[in-house]
């Protein structure tokens, strides 16, 4: 019983730690509410279980806040046609990285619908927003049709795993620039 006590106490403390550091990221973001009460609710109890029974240095650590700052970085505007490229590439990895998180904390599946639903209309409408009317249908395909874009399937991990060949970067308050980096081709 007071062993029992002493774990729930630690997860509990785990659990408001990841908490506070999500929270502080989110106070410098423009993330919608619904995408802050994922990561509050949901996407912190997955840290804070990975912490707990693997430890801060595991890979799965390190995939899970990457994924926190990759979708952060995803939700915030985008200037021009070569960010907007940058978000589709990254979009396959940051998808499928989520829905392996939610499997991990065995949502319901009407809730992942309505969340993954909600996240790629707010996707949708940051290309748009971040693409100039006048020229960004034929210069968007034209750079989606070239050799040098990869399709985006190819950004995807082989293996359904949380953390498949991430290179290790600090955690919360890690480089931006870094964790965007370490998600796109050529990182692996």
């Amino acid at each position: 019983m007071v062993n029992r006590l002493r774990i729930n106490k630690r997860s509990e403390a785990v659990l408001a730690r990841v908490r506070d550091d999500l929270a502080a990221l989110l106070n410098s973001s423009r993330a919608p509410e619904d995408v802050r009460g994922f990561l509050l609710q949901r996407w912190a109890r997955l840290l804070a279980d990975i912490s707990l029974s693997r430890g801060e240095e595991h890979p799965d650590w390190v995939a899970g806040w990457d994924t926190v700052h990759a979708m952060l970085w995803s939700l915030a505007p985008k200037q021009g046609l070569e960010e907007v490229l940058r978000l589709l590439q990254l979009l396959p990895l940051l998808v499928e990285r989520l829905q392996d998180g939610c499997e991990a904390l065995r949502l319901d599946k009407a809730e992942r619908d309505i969340f993954f639903a909600n996240l790629a209309m707010l996707h949708a409408a940051i290309v748009r927003a971040g693409l100039h009317p006048d020229t960004a249908p034929a210069q968007l395909s034209e750079h989606l049709e070239s050799s040098e874009v990869e399709p985006l399937s190819t950004f995807a991990p082989s293996a359904g795993n949380l953390v498949e060949s991430v290179s290790p970067v600090e955690s919360p308050g890690q480089d931006v620039d870094a964790t965007i980096n370490s998600l796109l081709p050529g990182a692996r």
